[in-house]
C-alpha cells in the first residue's frame, strides 16, 4: 500500500502516469464503496487537465511516431483477445479452461482498453502482462495456447509507446511546468486502516 509520495520529485510525464495508476487502482476498489467518490471525481477532472497539457500539435513528428506505435500495441492486444476468445470455444478441455481464465483476466481491466486515453491504456498494458508474467495459473495459461509470441509483442509495444510518450512529454516539459504548477493536487485520501497522501 502507499503510504505517501512526494509529486513534487516526480517527472511531469511520471507525474501525470501516477495519477493515472492510482486513478485506476482507486476505481478498481469501487470510489463509492470506499467513500472517495467526491475526491475521486475532483482527481479525475484535474487529471483530464493535465493530460491536455501534455497534447502536441498533430504535425509533432514524435506525435506520429507516438500513434504509429500505438496502433502497433492496439493490433497486438486486439489480436491477443481475438485469439483467445476463439479458443474458448475449443473442444480441448485444456485449452477451453486456458482461455477462459485468459478472457476473465482481460475483462477485470474493463472493456475496450485499446479505446482508452494514451495513458490509461499504457498502464492498463503494462498491469496485465505484469500479471502474465507473474502469476503461475496465467503463464501456464499462456503457454497452453502457444501465445508467448503474442504477450511479448503487447509487452513490447507497450514499452517503446511509453518511452516515446515520456519523451514528447520531456520535449515539452518546460512548457508545461507553471501550467502544472497551477493545478494543486490536495490530500485526497484518508479512510480505512490506511492512508494515501499528496504533496
Amino acid at each position: 500500500m502507499i503510504d505517501a509520495i512526494k509529486l513534487p520529485g516526480l517527472r511531469n510525464g511520471e507525474f501525470s502516469q501516477f495519477i493515472l495508476d492510482f486513478l485506476a487502482f482507486v476505481s478498481k476498489g469501487n470510489p463509492q464503496t470506499l467513500k472517495v467518490m467526491e475526491e475521486y471525481n475532483a482527481l479525475l477532472e484535474k487529471s483530464g487537465k493535465i493530460e491536455g497539457l501534455f497534447k502536441q500539435p498533430q504535425g509533432s513528428v514524435i506525435t506520429d511516431e507516438l500513434i504509429g506505435i500505438d496502433q502497433r500495441r492496439d493490433d497486438a492486444f486486439t489480436g491477443y483477445s481475438f485469439i483467445v476468445t476463439g479458443y474458448t470455444y475449443s473442444s480441448d478441455p485444456v485449452k477451453k479452461a486456458a482461455a477462459l481464465l485468459l478472457k476473465n483476466h482481460f475483462s477485470g481491466y474493463g472493456k475496450a482498453i485499446t479505446n482508452d486515453n494514451f495513458q490509461s491504456e499504457t498502464a492498463t498494458l503494462r498491469n496485465i502482462v505484469k500479471d502474465l508474467d507473474d502469476k503461475p495459473e496465467l503463464v501456464n495459461a499462456v503457454s497452453a495456447l502457444g501465445l508467448a509470441e503474442w504477450k511479448a509483442e503487447v509487452k513490447t509495444g507497450n514499452t517503446l509507446f511509453g518511452d516515446i510518450y515520456l519523451k514528447r512529454a520531456e520535449e515539452t516539459g518546460n512548457n508545461t511546468d507553471d501550467s502544472l504548477r497551477d493545478l494543486p493536487i490536495k490530500p485526497i485520501m484518508n479512510y480505512g486502516t490506511g492512508s494515501i497522501h499528496f504533496w
